[in-house]
């Protein structure tokens, strides 16, 4: 082997010195960038999951809110209802007995439109509370 090869040898060996350098580098950089940029698309999914769980949770208790509304303006309804069949009946007898032509105001209390309707809202309540109920348990779902 000639000074020439010699030196064309020496060459090589710090050329791929050199190149096994650089791709070693190239290779760790590109592995922490690839570590780096999954557990940012990990992060962003977790935000996402977060914005959806929270705009479902905006939207039924929003939904909750109104039912709720709903619900006591309906109580409100049965509670002045309760109130006005009271002052009826405590007009009925003004000095303990009962007279007998009370008992025609007394049955339109009982058979009157105005117990139905009272009726119907008592029945609405139990349906709103339920609707109530079955929102919050969404929300929880969603917060979950």
């Amino acid at each position: 082997m000639g000074f020439l090869d010699s030196i064309t040898s020496s060459i090589k060996d710090k050329a791929e010195d050199v190149t096994d350098s650089i791709k070693d580098s190239i290779t760790d950089k590109a592995e922490d960038i690839s570590e780096y940029v999954d557990d940012k698309v990990d992060s962003i999914a977790n935000i996402d999951g977060i914005k959806h769980a929270g705009s479902q949770v905006y939207k039924t208790s929003r939904e909750t809110s109104t039912l709720c509304h709903t619900t006591i303006s309906k109580a409100n309804e049965v509670v002045a209802f309760g109130l006005e069949m009271k002052d009826t009946l405590d007009g009925l007898s003004a000095d303990g007995t009962l007279q007998a032509d009370k008992f025609e105001i007394i049955k339109d209390l009982v058979d009157g439109d105005r117990i139905r309707e009272a009726t119907a809202l008592a029945g609405e309540l139990g349906d709103l509370a339920l609707q109530c109920v079955d929102k919050s348990q969404d929300m929880m779902e969603a917060i979950e």
